[in-house]
């Protein structure tokens, strides 16, 4: 099932779908967006985003221009007509959606090693405790790490981790 995507041209901002692309100008730079390692195609960064955690940068600004948002993955961007009307926009967003849980814990794994190794704890897996519980938003580094994902696929990540470190 792909993503609903909402782009805001005008007016208030609105969360009602899975992935909003907040077109509204003022734009205050162009950039390319990176999103999980790969450059989007569909959608020009236009400012900065914010939220509960960055997941999202400009290639050459290297500032935030995407963010979850209240789990809403949230672009501060101007999609391409061409690819918003052939569909690719949905298509691009919901490659996304599918999640590799054992990649996920095999990265997190090696920070959470290396913390324990250095520090004898890891602040890591703490601050990921916390984002499943509800307690705080996701560290930009580890959102960096793990892309845009929920708190759903977090506790899952979080349970595999467990299960593999102790």
């Amino acid at each position: 099932m792909s993503p609903r995507v909402v782009v805001i041209r005008e007016g208030e901002l609105r969360l009602d779908g899975d992935v909003v692309i907040d077109a509204r100008p003022p734009y205050d730079f162009y950039d390319v967006v990176i999103l999980e390692g790969k450059e989007l195609r569909s959608v020009v960064a236009v400012g900065e985003a914010r939220g509960d955690a960055v997941v999202g940068w400009g290639k050459y600004t290297g500032k935030p221009v995407a963010a979850l948002l209240k789990g809403v993955l949230y672009l501060r961007a101007v999609p391409l007509t061409l690819y918003q009307e052939m569909g690719y926009l949905e298509r691009e967003f919901s490659t996304r959606e599918e999640v590799d849980i054992k990649k996920l814990v095999e990265r997190l794994k090696k920070i959470v090693l290396e913390e324990r190794r250095k520090y004898k704890k890891s602040s890591s897996l703490l601050a990921l405790q916390k984002f499943v519980n509800g307690d705080a938003p996701l560290p930009s580094y580890l959102a960096d790490v793990l892309g845009p994902i929920g708190k759903d696929v977090a506790a899952k990540v979080l349970e595999a981790l467990y299960s593999e470190i102790y």
